[in-house]
């Protein structure tokens, strides 16, 4: 099982690397005109990149409604926040199944995410 302090950090990495092979500097400068990346983006600028219909078809994500995807990013930025700004001591069981289930689906999506290859 994965410590869930990481799990946060796995969530933004996986997500920055998802959203990064998508959307380029003129996408990201729809939502905030001082970034040129996604790498640059916080949270709430995810939110505002994806709740766009256009901007969400461009993903490529067709097993997943972007309505329920945008909440739950929502909450998961809620709680991610609340880990990593205020130090959370615990969080409770619905807050730690949100995150599983969250990484789980970018799991999905970005399966090579931290693996190497040789040549």
């Amino acid at each position: 099982m994965v410590p869930m302090c990481t799990v946060p950090g796995e969530i933004e990495r996986r997500l920055r690397r998802c959203l990064g092979r998508v959307y380029d500097e003129a996408d990201v400068q729809k939502v905030h005109k001082r970034k040129k990346s996604v790498d640059e983006m916080m949270f709430g600028e995810y939110i505002r990149l994806l709740d766009n219909e256009e901007r969400w078809d461009k993903l490529g994500w067709p097993l997943v409604d972007r309505g329920q995807f945008i909440e739950l990013l929502g909450r998961v930025k809620d709680v991610r926040n609340t880990v990593m700004h205020f130090n959370a001591p615990s969080l409770r069981a619905e807050q730690l199944d949100l995150l599983d289930r969250f990484v789980s689906m970018l799991r999905f999506y970005d399966p090579d995410y931290g693996t190497t290859t040789t040549a």
